[in-house]
């Protein structure tokens, strides 16, 4: 937010010198200014568009050409302007947007028939389109790219086989006979001509698709439709009535309750990423949710963390991308620098792998887990309002086909109509949704993780290189060991991370402080440079990669009980998607329950897990197979081809958007688990297909 943005210019005690001399006058012309100085670059801005335009009224500042729009026969108004402006096409600005009116048959013809084989556009509709009719139909279809385009054609052509010139000469007898009718009814009653086209246009469409005639304009068909579309259309203008700020402000879309409310009731339990993005996805669908968290306070712990294009794409739709700016300015930038990727004992760089382009609304986060997690967490608790219980252990859970619930420390139980568990693999829905309790075991590998600041790195010649030029990221390879090093914020914080094997028998608590003269032995004979980075590190954390069967299903038998996350598919840190993956779960099912409404609940979390399950199966994979690739390189293969070694960043992964595939999947998915043939949440894993994962 700009007040936010203002206050960062500033130390905290500047801040408060500078606030404490500043009485609520100088605030109040303060404000004032700032406010009129945008409304003149706005409107500045308005009046630069209009000279590109056709010729139309003037607007006024923000509420353009509104007023002026008659409540009642608007194409009357429209072919005035037309005569005054000697043009078929008038621009009228709704607000602050301008649109084109064509008041010319033979214009709209050029236009829209010739010409829209090469070119289709539409304005901006938030009300009817984003919010109400959504992007499948002609009129509200929002364009801004060709592929957007080509979606607009699609619908044009399957409109024009129903409706086209030769479809619609097979109702010419029908029109024939109705313009006799219409052709009386203006004769009695000229003064109504207005209800005789309505009954008539109605007519025929009645008889067309129902089979049914409408013979009177006092007919509720008439009188229901005309009342809904003018209501729609009082909506759709802005000055009308409250939606004046959504249409002439898009922007304010990421207000706190964008969608109307559901009724729905979700409770989480986690308020990791996986229970913050769910419920923030929750909130921002309308549902009511609230999140119970173990942890008694927000603590900074952990070190680095990734989210893909994919889960960027999600961060970008908050708060109108003011979450994706604060978690840009805490993460890693490799613009410049790439990814450098070592031979293990050489040290010699085999491939230095570019970083693409950050794509702003799919942006790629790579930062300290606590820092990013912590603007996550106030953005959802102080932005969004959302409710969140700390200090609340979740002992168990419980469901029937009414509702779900809880049992909170001391025996309080809470009940909603759905419960999610974000709250990781030891989470206790596990053992309800499985039916028993699984046992981790160890995978044969571990991790070691560092972070700390750059202060002895900075004073050894051999290291200060890589905090000295900005970030840096690089990783040495070698047999069954990768070591990854990356400096962050500039150089001013450092972070390592080393995979190896480990045949240690492990517990439920598989994660302990680390010890610096194992690490050494495992580093023996690796480039020196590794060794002079990890002796700067004032403490580590030992991690166990811990073995998991997949899941066979992440519904409880009601239905009423989901997990997200870690709780039901944790992945190999090799992944680098395991955050991102349960962002894309807590969209999905945010979609799902508001598709489904509260009638549909239990088919709307069966239709989550179908649309999610193998997707989610074919990303862990590749946390193995990029393991395999750096621990088991064919050195020779990579000499021919160096790009072999790369990072994997697969565009089916990455360019996924999780909220437009399930808006899409929905109803196909959505209708097998409804109807007398409903289906039931039965295992999706064949039981010879099981995997590791950690």
């Amino acid at each position: 937010m700009l007040s936010d943005r203002l206050l960062d210019l500033f130390t905290h005690h500047k801040a408060q010198e500078v606030l404490s001399n500043v009485n609520l006058y100088q605030l109040s012309v303060v404000a004032l200014a700032l406010a009129l100085t945008t409304v003149i670059i706005d409107y500045g801005y308005m009046l630069w568009l209009r000279s590109k335009m056709p010729p139309g009224p003037f607007p006024w500042p923000i509420i353009g050409n509104t007023f002026s729009l008659p409540e009642n026969k608007p194409w009357i108004y429209f072919e005035e302007l037309s005569k005054k402006y000697e043009t078929p096409l008038i621009t009228f600005w709704i607000g602050r947007n301008p649109t084109i009116w064509i008041n010319d048959a033979w214009c709209a013809h050029e236009i829209l028939e010739k010409k829209a084989q090469i070119y289709a556009s539409r304005p901006r509709m938030v009300v009817f389109g984003e919010l109400g009719t959504g992007q499948n139909n002609l009129v509200t279809m929002r364009i801004l790219n060709n592929n957007d385009r080509d979606h607009w054609r699609i619908h044009r052509k399957l409109m024009h086989l129903g409706v086209g010139v030769q479809s619609v000469r097979g109702y010419r007898d029908i029109q024939n006979n109705e313009s006799k009718v219409v052709a009386l009814d203006y004769l009695r009653e000229p003064n109504e001509y207005v209800k005789h086209l309505e009954r008539y246009a109605t007519s025929v469409v009645s008889i067309i698709a129902f089979g049914r005639r409408v013979a009177s304009y006092n007919d509720p068909i008439i009188t229901e439709v005309i009342a809904l579309m003018q209501l729609a259309a009082d909506l759709n203008v802005p000055g009308k009535s409250f939606p004046m700020l959504l249409e002439t402000f898009p922007s304010t879309m990421s207000s706190p309750y964008p969608r109307p409310p559901t009724g729905i009731s979700v409770l989480v339990v986690g308020a990791g990423f996986a229970g913050l993005t769910t419920a923030i996805e929750c909130h921002r669908h309308g549902h009511s949710v609230t999140i119970y968290e173990s942890f008694p306070t927000l603590k900074s712990l952990g070190d680095i963390i990734s989210f893909g294009a994919n889960g960027g794409r999600i961060f970008a739709r908050w708060s109108d991308g003011d979450i994706a700016a604060k978690l840009r300015s805490l993460s890693i930038d490799l613009t410049q620098y790439g990814f450098r990727i070592h031979k293990y004992d050489t040290g010699e760089v085999v491939y230095h792998q570019p970083t693409p382009p950050q794509n702003p609304e799919a942006p790629v986060f790579n930062g300290h887990r606590g820092e990013l997690h912590q603007v996550v967490f106030e953005y959802a608790r102080d932005e969004l309002g959302i409710e969140i219980h700390l200090g609340r252990r979740v002992e168990g859970y419980f469901e029937d086909e009414e509702k779900a619930g809880v049992v909170l420390g001391g025996g309080e139980r809470v009940t909603a109509d759905i419960v999610i568990g974000a709250d990781g693999v030891r989470s206790k829905a596990r053992q309800l949704v499985l039916g028993f309790e699984d046992k981790p075991k160890s995978s044969g590998y571990a991790v070691w993780r560092a972070w700390f600041p750059n202060t002895d790195m900075i004073r050894d010649p051999r290291t200060s290189e890589f905090c000295s030029n900005g970030d840096t990221f690089n990783g040495w390879i070698g047999p069954d060991v990768h070591f990854l090093f990356s400096t962050i914020k500039n150089g001013s914080d450092c972070c390592w991370v080393l995979t190896h094997r480990d045949e240690h028998d492990i517990d439920e608590s598989w994660s302990f402080p680390g010890k610096l003269e194992d690490v050494y032995k495992v580093l023996e004979g690796w480039d020196p440079i590794c060794k002079a980075i990890v002796e700067k590190t004032p403490s580590l954390v030992d991690w166990k990669l811990v073995y998991r069967d997949p899941l066979p299903t992440w519904v409880s038998k009601h239905a009423r009980i989901l997990l997200v996350g870690d709780s039901a598919h944790p992945f190999l840190p090799t992944s680098a998607q395991g955050a991102t993956q349960a962002m894309e779960d807590g969209v999905t099912i945010a979609v799902c329950l508001r598709r489904a409404g509260k009638e549909g609940l239990q088919a709307a979390v069966r239709t989550y897990q179908e649309i999610r399950y193998d997707r989610v199966r074919a990303v862990q994979k590749t946390g193995e197979t990029t393991r395999d690739r750096w621990h088991k390189t064919d050195w020779e293969k990579v000499a021919k081809d160096p790009e072999s070694v790369a990072f994997p960043r697969e565009d089916w992964i990455h360019q996924h958007d999780a909220e437009k595939h399930a808006e899409e999947v929905f109803d196909e998915i959505f209708k097998r688990f409804i109807g007398p043939d409903k289906g039931q949440s039965e295992p999706l894993l064949p039981s010879e297909e099981l995997v590791a994962v950690a």
